[in-house]
């Protein structure tokens, strides 16, 4: 980490990167730059051309963290702006004279915290480098290479109308005798947290189980003229926020093609077993919005939910049919609105009689909490034999 820079004050903007545009989420402005804060701000970024040309180099972007002060400055693009990601989210600014775009934003909690950091504008997004404070949790350990066997397949679904695919952990040396809990994973995400789960079975952390990755949809609904277009949320979000008005929906055509189609096909092609006590459903984001309205949708298949960030204050409802469920879910601190709903759906899932974990991360949006929330999620539903 770079340590506190002297730099001069910016010129006169001439030329250089844009603006973002006016609807982007931006953060507000700190009240002072030392004050107690509770959620990530804004204070000025008041580089000179020369001085920020120097601190960048021949690098495509540059971070340091000062205190509680995190710089970050890029090379636009795309349209020759930028925004931070991927904890902490707002347009970087332009800098005067130059091609460069650069932010700096107060962190609240900075010991605790867990912020990874790139430009989600540029033309190749470089994967997150990843900052935590001595005292945030420490990344979960992940087996590498596996040791057991990842199998693409690929569905001819009645429901859905069209082939749908996806990716099968299936832990090594499974007898076809032992019938193993499956979780049934949004967004294809096995290979993200597969290795999290074989290396919590290895260290005596979590019990072995197979993992259903279901790919999402590509692509969008041309001209649809509803707020969620892109296939990817008419799957996970239900046609009362998707806007979908046609009798059977992509959410209920995607339920009915997990619950009925797919489950139905793993118990009779792998050792899962057929208990909904053993059954998980899981996902981030617009993916955990869709696992817990599963689970609610079809309780007589699914007992468990593992929801990291569920968004869509549309489905907030299916929380209170959760009565019979065990929930682990959690978000983070940079992300109020995503913390606000998943904390709001605990608390009616538990109301309603659910056994709910919640877990609050001094973190935001991004792999790098839900890796260990996934992390924390198996252990607590899937706990070792003893």
């Amino acid at each position: 980490m770079f340590g506190t820079l002297a730099v001069s004050l910016a010129v006169a903007a001439v030329g250089g990167a844009k603006h973002a545009p006016s609807n982007l989420h931006r953060l507000d402005a700190c009240a002072s730059p030392t004050a107690v804060i509770a959620s990530p701000c804004v204070i000025p970024t008041r580089f000179s051309p020369e001085a920020t040309t120097a601190l960048i180099g021949m690098r495509n972007s540059v971070w340091w963290l000062a205190g509680d002060h995190l710089t970050f400055i890029t090379r636009p693009e795309e349209e020759r702006w930028s925004k931070l990601c991927c904890a902490i989210q707002t347009p970087l600014e332009p800098i005067a004279g130059t091609e460069l775009a650069a932010i700096t934003v107060r962190v609240p909690q900075v010991r605790e915290a867990i912020i990874d950091v790139t430009d989600s504008n540029a033309r190749v997004i470089s994967p997150p480098e990843v900052i935590r404070g001595p005292d945030a949790p420490p990344a979960p350990a992940r087996s590498m290479p596996l040791k057991s066997r990842l199998i693409r397949f690929a569905f001819e679904s009645k429901a859905m109308g069209e082939t749908r695919r996806g990716t099968i952990y299936v832990p090594a040396a499974s007898p076809d005798a032992l019938r193993l809990p499956v979780i049934y994973l949004a967004d294809g995400a096995t290979f993200q947290f597969a290795p999290i789960l074989e290396a919590a079975v290895r260290d005596g952390r979590a019990s072995p189980a197979i993992i259903v990755g279901i790919d999402s949809a590509d692509g969008y609904v041309p001209d649809c003229g509803k707020p969620h277009c892109d296939r990817r949320n008419l799957d996970y979000q239900s046609n009362q926020e998707a806007g979908e008005t046609r009798p059977d929906p992509q959410f209920t055509r995607h339920l009915n093609f997990v619950a009925d189609e797919l489950v139905p096909w793993i118990e009779a092609n792998y050792p899962a077993s057929s208990r909904r006590q053993d059954r998980i459903v899981a996902g981030y984001s617009s993916g955990a919005a869709w696992a817990f309205a599963t689970a609610a949708l079809r309780p007589d298949l699914f007992g468990n939910v593992l929801g990291m960030s569920a968004g869509s204050a549309a489905t907030m409802h299916h929380a209170e049919a959760l009565g019979k469920a065990r929930i682990y879910t959690g978000a983070g601190i940079f992300e109020p609105t995503f913390l606000a709903l998943t904390r709001e759906r605990a608390r009616r899932a538990k109301a309603a009689g659910a056994e709910v974990r919640f877990r609050e991360v001094v973190a935001g949006h991004s792999m790098a909490m839900w890796d260990i929330l996934f992390a924390e999620g198996i252990s607590w539903l899937l706990p070792a034999a003893r």
